[in-house]
């Protein structure tokens, strides 16, 4: 499921470069609940690195917190990041590919994340292998939010990964 927030004129961030606030206070918390009701919650390392979100469902009653994945070709996510702060507490998968630097992904395992890497020769493909590894994990992963990232939604629409369009539109100029 692939969620996003827009202004009416098709922008994702506001002028100033914030993508957080483009949604109101209500579209937030329909989007806690989403998070809550699947299996994983995922965004690629830009967004991870622009706006260090936790990713979590933060709504009263929940007692299942959605695994966190993000996509990060070269391990680039920091080690001071909210996400890998709380990779022990709540699962956090990074996706990388064969080019990450086998210190950072130890780095990242040592931290408390679970570090995949996908193959193939071009994105599609790569989302296809990190979709079937997901799938393997023990909980597997058969639901996915992808919260983040215009590059990352991009590359689960051309490999055909996308089942379901969530979108927010907000009333800015």
């Amino acid at each position: 499921i692939f969620k996003s927030a827009m202004s009416l004129d098709g922008k994702v961030a506001t002028q100033g470069g914030d993508s957080k606030w483009i949604s109101s206070e209500g579209s937030r918390a329909v989007s806690h609940r989403w998070r809550a009701s699947l299996d994983a919650v995922a965004v690629g390392i830009g967004t991870a690195i622009a706006d260090d979100p936790q990713l979590t469902a933060r709504i009263d009653g929940v007692h299942r917190q959605p695994c966190r994945v993000v996509f990060d070709s070269t391990a680039r996510l920091p080690h001071d990041s909210k996400l890998v702060a709380e990779a022990r507490d709540v699962p956090l998968v990074v996706v990388v590919s064969r080019a990450a630097p086998r210190g950072a992904t130890d780095a990242l395992e040592t931290a408390g994340a679970d570090v995949i890497v996908a193959t193939g020769q071009n994105e599609p493909a790569r989302i296809a292998s990190a979709l079937d590894q997901l799938g393997a994990l023990d909980p597997p992963v058969t639901s996915l939010l992808l919260e983040g990232g215009p590059h990352l939604a991009g590359s689960f629409m051309d490999a055909g990964e996308i089942d379901e369009v969530r979108l927010f539109i907000a009333p800015l100029p």
